[in-house]
């Protein structure tokens, strides 16, 4: 047994655990409201049909998010004998900041799809996490700049739709 590895260690320890106040800390007195101003300022300035919310679900591990509102998707199924109609609704793409565990932030984007509760025309995609950072390095141009590569995203989703879509009748 080595002693000074284990105070070492325990040391190491002590210091990640610090850190993951700290960031913590961060987030709650400017990086949150850093991303939700910078995240209200963009869409101020678009004609998209989004919206901004700090979604606290859980404390230390809240998430500040831009979202498309969900719409009727103009898919409608109807049963043989024309009883049954089914409105699908698309679930609109997401972009989030989240904090995790040990207080990094992380940005990730979830993509739309269309569904009717459980029937999934165009698949639910695991989100992507596109970054992952000090929240000390959260600046308004990062923010910024997560949003235009989630619109990529988008953009790409909506022009390759099919790519995503069940086969079938």
């Amino acid at each position: 047994m080595n002693i000074y590895s284990i105070t070492h260690k325990a040391n190491q320890l002590q210091d990640l655990l610090a850190l993951t106040e700290s960031r913590r800390d961060e987030w709650n007195t400017s990086t949150k409201s850093l991303i939700k101003d910078t995240l209200d300022f963009v869409k101020s300035q678009t004609k998209l049909n989004w919206f901004v919310q700090n979604a606290p679900t859980i404390k230390n591990l809240e998430n500040v998010n831009i979202q498309f509102h969900s719409k009727p998707s103009g898919i409608v199924s109807r049963d043989l004998l024309g009883e049954r109609i089914i409105h699908y609704t698309k679930e609109g793409g997401k972009l989030y900041f989240a904090q995790s565990a040990n207080g990094e932030i992380f940005t990730a984007i979830s993509y739309p799809y269309i569904a009717h509760e459980d029937d999934y025309l165009i698949e639910r995609k695991n989100s992507d996490v596109i970054a992952k950072l000090e929240p000390h390095s959260v600046s308004k141009e990062f923010v910024i700049s997560q949003v235009e590569n989630f619109l990529d995203e988008m953009l790409k989703w909506e022009a390759n739709i099919n790519n995503y879509q069940k086969i079938g009748f």
